[in-house]
């Protein structure tokens, strides 16, 4: 589970694989559900709670490669959650997790995603692409490496740098997307 404060709010962001979308016997019921393709094999759950008590609650579901909640699955900035849940990045608004727009980010698998704030974007880790994405569901550039990105991505400077599966590591230009390889 991850867990944010935001505002008088706890927001808590759970992995829910075994929440079956057409059953009425789930051990909770959620207030919304988002189902953003036909195949699901990742399930996230978020709650906002207020004094221990839950106001709002959705479920994303989405296809491709299974993802899990973890540090970066997911961002709160302003009033706006953004989360990688599937091949996807998801916007929700706060408190009322309504489900501002949601974007492929990767063929397969989003793993997370980053905020930079001097060129106010976001930025996500996939499996194939790093993309960089506007605030308001713009994809404004996509690189992939030699091979897929399955190391740490992280953002340093001007640049996020990521590691693909043959240990080569890569930095990529936040303001255009140009990539190059970085020898150690």
């Amino acid at each position: 589970m991850l867990t944010f404060q935001y505002r008088e709010y706890e927001v808590r962001l759970l992995n829910e694989p075994f929440y079956n979308l057409t059953s009425v016997d789930n051990a909770y019921i959620y207030e919304h559900e988002y189902v953003l393709d036909h195949y699901i094999s990742s399930q996230h759950g978020l709650r906002v709670l207020r004094d221990a008590k839950i106001l709002h609650s959705c479920i994303l579901a989405a296809s491709n490669g299974s993802t899990r909640v973890h540090s970066k699955a997911a961002r709160i900035i302003n009033d706006t959650i953004y989360i990688a849940v599937g091949n996807r990045l998801c916007s929700l608004a706060l408190p009322t997790l309504n489900l501002q727009w949601q974007l492929e980010v990767d063929n397969t698998t989003c793993f997370g995603v980053h905020y930079h704030t001097a060129e106010d974007c976001l930025l996500t880790h996939g499996e194939v692409t790093i993309s960089r994405i506007s605030k308001n569901d713009r994809l404004i550039w996509q690189t992939s490496g030699n091979d897929i990105f399955t190391g740490e991505s992280k953002i340093i400077g001007d640049y996020i740098e990521s590691i693909d599966f043959n240990h080569e590591k890569y930095r990529i230009r936040i303001s255009d997307g140009h990539r190059e390889l970085v020898s150690e």
